[in-house]
């Protein structure tokens, strides 16, 4: 006979002493329940990622939907706003990332794949700036594969889970003389059974007690444990036997054992030691929602206690118990799992599997009233899905949309089956017991992360004059359409804060530094930073779930950079004019044409009647306004003073009432009242379009067109002199916009035999409905995959597989 010995790693814990037992002040029932709410609402949202498909083509779009809930429970709306997507390689190097707006329960967005990527396996990671506050991060790492055939590659497909056995006491420790219970997995390489019984055996080779494991091998043993003794865990499967060795007996301590009954659950709680369970008490929760809190006595000694509790107020989904001492320390917990409304799951269902070229598919999505939010759609080709994914264990299933559905299909007509392997998977499953230590530690005030629900505009001003440090504010100033401004006061270590916004792409602004009386501040004794920081995704012990082999994209080495507007400037000889990456120089250096071409590359029009380099001495010199640097520009009348100016085109007219021309700031439109307020120096060049030169605007450019470009937070010399600001300007990343899949052109994404017929992220269901796609005249054999949350905040899905014949 071979024998397998499996080797069992015993974490010994080293208990405190009495004296720091007694140094260690008793935390009280009111401050654990607002500790277990705050801790699960502030450092507890969770992200799961979906894609259109698992293998991609260079050249090809990432089709992505993030589902976001918060709670410990999962059932709560997210608080945060912001979700950032990246795409990391094997190596953990930042390769793509996008910031996403978050609707409902989630978030989506597409990535381009660059021919010039390598192929091999890459990772998708979504994380909000909330989540950041958890040691352990709720993040799910999704594996995608990225290569140059038509199908997935064999070696991705392979799944192979080594042979183990798993064991986990109820209640967290075996303690002498007190009927124990052990959960077990014993599953192989193949994902079956090792076998369908198995003994607890003494140092001696006594057997203890029995056990019987039911598929895929699931099970628990009961036995009462003695202190003194050993005892290991054994299964026979054939020739082979498979041992693991069980925890070592306390001489005393604390139990906790639970049994559904009927409409209720009985609770054994047990303490050998001294005083008994006098003071403990029993907190029953949903997460981070306490349901019930039961004193186990202030006066009695007793060391045991049965409870009788009602499932009538529990709801679905999980529910956990957790023994607490007379010092507010956890002993003991335990979490089952409820389905009391027998609801049915989200499900597909396809009017035919078989079609002919040219034919529609139609199908109906079931159930689909109780989701979270929405729901994601796709039909992707099946030669770019990972059909093999491995066994029935759950506890090796990476993907928690696949773990779902496994659980979800267990014995669902052998309900007495059903029961036993969902109470072993519950003891087994240590995600879903609370770290109260971590808890308990966990105080609002020291959160490093408070909710995002927008774009932030954040910096630092600088100010050499310390006396002054404390009453300097900053000026936001924001140009368009519609322009606005806003003012705050900077904090003790000098930093800003403005918004949150909503707005995509970019957004251009100028930060002012101004005094109390909004003075300008001088530009010498000021710097003025302004962050664009992409936020460092750490974990100590890594995500929740991860695809990811030792977690090597954990700490990307990419994550963004603080822009530093003003140390970055650069130090010019006189007329030399800075712009973004690229430097142009006026004086002897360069001729006016080489200076031009420079400037064009900022502008979205190709010709202009007149330019004005604003650091020209010629046009420079006694200018207040942005308007003033346009007095000699023939055609063109200033009438007035700053900031009450208008101005004139002469020779254009239109058949409006109106004789402005329009406004560009930067190539974006801007009101007359925003070019009103804006200040010479803070100009680099303006151009003047006049007659057939504006017809790209249309009958907004009929009285002609004036635009202005800012020196984007580069500084110059003036007249000779240096000359340093008290502002910056900058471009804001906002939001990424999303592309939409039925919005594309026709393209290697869509038509004849493309990989992917149909892919929407976020569709709204009823109880039933009813979706007919077009098939574009593809043939093959495809998959329906249709991802969602269920009412508890669990992840569903359900897939169907089709073909299209000619």
């Amino acid at each position: 006979m071979r024998k397998v010995l499996f080797s069992f790693l015993i974490l010994v814990f080293i208990s405190f002493t009495p004296p720091l037992l007694k140094e260690r002040e008793p935390i009280s029932l009111k401050n654990i329940t607002e500790k277990l709410e705050n801790y699960g609402l502030l450092a507890n949202e969770r992200t799961l990622i979906i894609t259109d498909r698992d293998y991609y083509k260079k050249g090809e779009r990432i089709w992505s939907r993030v589902y976001l809930t918060n709670g410990l429970s999962n059932q709560q709306k997210p608080l945060s706003g912001v979700i950032y997507l990246e795409l990391l390689d094997e190596n953990g190097k930042l390769v793509d990332k996008r910031k996403l707006k978050v609707s409902d329960y989630g978030a989506f967005g597409d990535l381009f794949i660059k021919n010039e990527w390598d192929s091999g396996t890459y990772y998708l990671r979504a994380f909000t700036k909330l989540m950041l506050n958890n040691d352990t991060p709720r993040s799910q790492m999704k594996p995608i594969y990225i290569g140059v055939s038509d199908r997935l590659p064999h070696f991705v497909e392979d799944f192979n889970t080594p042979t183990s056995i798993m064991i986990e006491q109820e209640g967290g420790a075996l303690v002498h003389n007190v009927m124990s219970t052990i959960a077990i997995k014993g599953i192989n390489s193949d994902g079956e059974m090792l076998g369908e019984t198995g003994e607890i055996l003494d140092e001696q080779d006594n057997v203890v007690t029995s056990f019987k494991l039911i598929s895929p091998g699931y099970g628990k043993a009961h036995f009462l444990p003695q202190f003194g003794h050993d005892y290991r865990l054994v299964i026979s499967s054939g020739s082979d036997t498979f041992e693991k060795e069980l925890p070592k007996v306390q001489r005393e301590g604390f139990s906790l054992r639970i049994k559904e009954s009927g409409d209720h659950i009985l609770v054994n709680m047990t303490n050998t030691g001294e005083n008994g369970l006098k003071g403990c008490f029993l907190l029953t929760h949903s997460g981070e929602k306490t349901l019930d809190v039961y004193s186990l006595g202030e006066t009695s000694e007793e060391n045991a206690k049965l409870l009788k509790i009602s499932k009538k107020n529990m709801g679905d989904g999980f529910v956990s118990f957790s023994l607490f001492d007379k010092n507010g320390t956890v002993q003991s917990q335990r979490s089952v799992f409820l389905d009391n409304s027998k609801t049915e799951n989200l499900d597909l269902e396809l009017k035919h599997t078989v079609l002919k070229k040219g034919d529609s598919i139609q199908l109906n999505i079931k159930n689909g009233v109780g989701t979270k939010g929405e729901v994601s759609l796709a039909v992707v080709s099946a030669n770019r899905i990972n059909k093999n994914e491995g066994s029935e264990d759950i506890f090796a299933i990476k993907n928690p949309f696949r773990t779902s559905e496994v659980l979800s299909n267990l014995y669902l007509n052998e309900p007495i089956k059903r029961k036993e392997v969902l109470d072993a998977i519950m003891i087994l499953d240590s995600s879903k017991v609370v770290d109260w230590e971590t808890v308990r530690g966990f105080n609002v005030r020291d959160i490093n992360y408070a909710p995002e629900l927008g774009i932030m505009i954040s910096g630092r001003i600088k100010n050499k004059n310390r006396n002054a440090a404390d009453k300097t504010k900053a000026m936001l100033t924001v140009a368009g359409a519609k322009p606005f401004q806003e003012i705050g006061q900077i904090n003790n270590n000098g930093t800003f804060e403005f918004g949150p916004y909503m707005f995509f792409d970019s957004l251009n602004v100028i930060i002012h530094a101004k005094n109390q009386k909004l003075d300008d501040l001088d530009g010498k004794e000021v710097s003025i930073d302004v962050f664009n920081e992409w936020p460092k995704f750490t974990a100590s012990k890594g995500s929740e779930t991860s695809d990811a082999k030792n977690n090597p994209a954990l700490n990307p080495t990419d994550n963004g950079s603080v822009t530093n507007l003003k140390s970055n400037r650069l130090d010019t000889m006189e007329n030399v004019t800075v712009l973004d990456e690229v430097v142009v120089s006026s004086d002897k250096a360069l001729k006016w044409k080489e200076l031009n071409k420079e400037l064009d590359k900022l502008t979205p029009y190709l010709v202009y009647d007149h330019r004005i380099v604003a650091d020209s001495t010629n046009f420079r010199y006694g200018a207040i306004s942005a308007l003033d640097l346009l007095y000699a520009v023939p055609g063109v009348l200033i009438r007035g003073s700053f900031p009450n100016q208008r101005i004139v085109i002469r020779g254009v007219g239109t058949i409006n009432e109106s004789n402005s021309p329009l406004f560009l700031y930067n190539g974006v439109p801007v009101s007359q009242i925003a070019v009103e307020q804006m200040l010479a120096e803070e100009i680099m060049f303006v151009d003047v379009l006049k007659g057939g030169r504006t017809a790209a605007f249309g009958a907004r450019g009929g009285n002609g067109v004036v635009a202005f470009y800012s020196k984007r937070g580069r500084s110059t010399k003036k007249l000779g002199k240096n000359h340093s600001t008290n502002w910056v300007n900058t471009n804001i990343p906002g939001f990424s916009r999303s592309r939409l899949y039925n919005e594309l052109k026709v393209s290697k994404e869509k038509g004849e035999n493309s990989p992917l017929l149909y892919w929407n992220p976020s569709l709204k269901t009823s109880k039933d409905s009813l979706i007919q796609i077009d098939t574009k005249g593809a043939t093959g054999t495809y998959m329906v995959e249709l991802h969602g949350l269920d009412k508890n905040g669990n992840p569903v899905r359900s897939r169907k597989i089709f073909e299209i014949k000619e």
